[in-house]
């Protein structure tokens, strides 16, 4: 599906997804209690180096993915550096 969606960027998005999907089958019961006090625990999902990943993900999809595959100074291309 994301190739169909992100043709060019496909891997980047699937990078993305991927990370996050790894971050969140990871938290248990346990971990997080209640889904109604998430907020109180969800410094323990998303710890710095979860936050730091995914930031380096959208960096790297940004800094050299999206000029390539958007072409530079294109809405695309300038709406994808907003976002990181």
């Amino acid at each position: 599906m994301t190739s169909a969606a992100f043709s060019p960027g496909a891997e980047a998005v699937r990078e993305h997804f991927t990370h996050w999907e790894r971050v969140s089958d990871g938290v248990t019961d346990e971990q997080v209690g209640n889904w109604s006090v998430f907020y109180r625990e969800a410094d323990g999902v998303f710890t710095e180096a979860a936050m730091d990943e995914g930031r380096a993900l959208l960096a790297g999809a940004a800094g050299e993915r999206a000029p390539r595959h958007c072409g530079e100074g294109t809405q695309g291309s300038a709406r994808i550096r907003r976002a990181s």
